[in-house]
């Protein structure tokens, strides 16, 4: 199998180095990830960082294209290779395409392998007066009564709700 990508970023990233904290962490459908830090009080920095998908199986899982570099481990367990994938795309389509018969071990959440794979962890050297936290709830009408709106169904928003109109009247009171 060919090496087409060079060695998982250095797990000393530039958060780690005290000066930020890494407040969250997405990856795009696109296998980028979106960093958000802070610096104390101060606003959030969003950057954009490289990140390689992986997955543990064994020698007839391992995919046979360019898209990915396999790593044999040491042992004799039945997932005895680590497999780094190019893209975000290489890594879903070996999922979809990999042997049924073949045992693999995979972080589903993208986000928590690339914690993993730089040895990071979310709100590192925060104070609890530092964490920042933000809830939105969306409601929404269906037009057929008792229904849950679904997007083939007509829904229409209804903020606020009558309920809570006659709710904040009478809190008012």
């Amino acid at each position: 199998m060919a090496n087409p990508s060079p060695t998982p970023p250095d797990p000393r990233a530039e958060w780690e180095s005290g000066a930020a904290a890494l407040c969250g962490v997405w990856i795009d459908p696109d296998g980028l990830a979106w960093l958000a830090t802070a610096e104390g009080d101060g606003p959030r920095v969003v950057t954009q960082s490289s990140f390689q998908p992986f997955a543990w199986t064994d020698a007839a899982g391992l995919p046979d294209d360019s898209a990915a570099r396999a790593e044999r481990l040491e042992g004799d367990g039945p997932l005895d290779h680590l497999v780094h994938f190019a893209s975000a795309a290489a890594y879903r389509d070996w999922l979809e395409q990999r042997p049924r018969t073949s045992p693999f071990e995979a972080l589903r959440v993208l986000e928590n392998q690339f914690l993993l794979q730089r040895g990071a962890r979310l709100f590192a050297g925060l104070t609890f007066s530092h964490l920042r936290r933000m809830e939105v709830d969306i409601e929404t009408h269906c037009a057929e009564p008792g229904g849950f709106p679904t997007p083939t169904a007509q829904a229409t928003a209804c903020w606020p709700s009558a309920w809570a109109r006659r709710a904040a009247r009478a809190c008012s009171n």
